[in-house]
């Protein structure tokens, strides 16, 4: 609760007039002190009051134009709310979209509690509303209350993502209808490129002829085998995260493009050094685009710099080649980590996904760069396995990987 200029300006006499009389020995000015101190509190009490009564009553009807939501589109809400009228007491309303949600907060007012504002929804998944901010006033107090209940929310927003090939309903079309484009009959294994060869690589997949002619190997990079979708991998970014949004909408439209084409997806969930959840064979894209929405918990198995085997092995080979005290105390150290024999609870459970699917290639979808330590344990559970692995993230992070694994192959978004 904020005071007026009105509120202030009372405080103010009245802490003069208590100054006077206690200098003077005046009982005018103490009983005058006392007099706009009772005022004070006694509107102030009031005002409380009527703030209450006006909260308490208040009801809120919300519609969502333009279903199903897209992300990125522009969609219209349009909002009712009633609650009681107070004499004396000023009301403002205002709705409040989710935290992603990108709109113009003059036209979220309401007047004469009906509001109508444009709002696009920038992260797919579950967008729940945040409520409505009540702000009352009279002469002396204001304050601001933020109405985040079950009823002020209101229904959840579910976004969907956009992907290539969505066109816009044809006239005739039933609401909501889209034409999607039309996946193309399923090819066998086939080469989808080339890359440099890799450490872990296949030997059996190296092109000859290609290595010869650049003087380095090369291995070919196959198409997945028909009906064998690779698995995805979402880490959940936080809200804030650089490329958050692009992120889960690569993600969003890899899971339908595979129940799309493949009639089920496997997906991992994880957040960090966590896993959230994970689906094999699902057929609920709801369901599945709805995990994108998760808040991500606070990790209960911190991980800070935990690097890959092969890149600890080539540092204690470097290590033990120097001479200098400290380089062989570091092949100390190194030789110690890499002969514990203890790989952390993360690694392991990616390893038993790993084990219990049979795609042969695994998308990580990532925005992560500030604590690499999980995409080096995936990397290791992968190559353990013998599977492909790939790292999407962001093309704004992909030059602060410094400290992943050499094995996957790192596309930008």
């Amino acid at each position: 609760m904020q005071a007026t200029p009105l509120a202030v300006g009372c405080a103010t006499v009245a802490v003069v007039l208590g100054v006077i009389g206690l200098y003077l020995d005046s009982l005018a000015a103490v009983v005058g002190m006392m007099g706009l101190a009772g005022l004070l509190f006694g509107r102030g009490i009031v005002f409380l009051f009527r703030t209450a009564r006006v909260a308490d009553n208040l009801q809120v009807e919300r519609v969502v134009e333009n279903r199903p939501v897209y992300l990125g589109t522009s969609v219209e809400v349009k909002i009712r709310a009633t609650t009681s009228t107070v004499r004396g007491l000023q009301v403002r309303l205002t709705d409040l979209p989710p935290q992603s949600a990108v709109y113009d907060p003059g036209e979220a007012a309401l007047s004469n509690g009906l509001g109508k504002y444009q709002v696009r929804f920038m992260t797919p998944g579950e967008a729940p509303f945040r409520g409505l901010q009540l702000e009352t006033a009279d002469g002396f107090f204001t304050v601001t209350i933020l109405h985040a209940g079950p009823r002020d929310i209101g229904e959840r927003v579910f976004v969907l993502p956009v992907e290539k090939g969505m066109s816009k309903p044809g006239l005739g079309a039933g609401a909501g209808a889209t034409e999607l484009a039309r996946a193309g009959s399923p090819q066998g294994e086939g080469i989808r490129g080339f890359r440099p060869f890799r450490q872990g690589d296949n030997p059996a997949r190296v092109d000859w002829k290609l290595s010869a002619k650049h003087g380095r190997p090369f291995v070919r990079e196959l198409n997945s085998e028909t009906g064998n979708a690779p698995l995805v991998v979402v880490d959940l970014p936080a809200p804030e995260t650089c490329g958050a949004a692009a992120i889960l909408s690569a993600a969003s439209a890899e899971i339908k493009r595979q129940i799309r084409e493949y009639g089920q997806c496997t997906l991992l969930v994880i957040a960090g050094g966590e896993v959230i959840a994970f689906y094999q064979h699902e057929r609920n894209l709801v369901g599945l685009l709805r995990l994108l929405g998760l808040q991500p918990p606070e990790s209960l198995h911190p991980m800070f710099r935990v690097k890959d085997p092969v890149v600890l092995m080539e540092k204690l080979r470097s290590a033990e080649r120097e001479l200098f005290l400290p380089s062989q105390r570091l092949a100390i150290a190194l030789r110690t980590v890499l002969g514990a024999g203890v790989r952390p609870v993360f690694e392991r459970e990616a390893d038993q996904v790993l084990v219990a699917t049979e795609q042969r290639e695994v998308v990580v979808y990532t925005a992560s760069s500030a604590d690499t330590s999980h995409l080096n344990l995936i990397a290791a559970a992968a190559r353990r396995r013998r599977r492909r692995l790939v790292i999407r993230l962001p093309r704004s992070e992909q030059g602060s990987m410094a400290w992943l694994s050499p094995y996957p192959r790192v596309e930008a978004i």
